[in-house]
């Protein structure tokens, strides 16, 4: 879904991606385990 944000790893670091689809990645390297905490952080903290 449009809008979804995740986290991914470059560099050591944590970036947050948006409008970006990540149901079905095709790189799950990019793709830290506990995303779906990271969704639920930041739709917390809009709303």
């Amino acid at each position: 879904p449009k809008g979804t944000k995740y986290a991914t790893s470059k560099n050591k670091e944590y970036e947050v991606n948006r409008d970006s689809h990540i149901l079905f990645a095709k790189s799950q390297e990019n793709i830290v385990f506990g995303n779906e905490v990271c969704i639920l952080l930041e739709e917390g903290e809009e709303k």
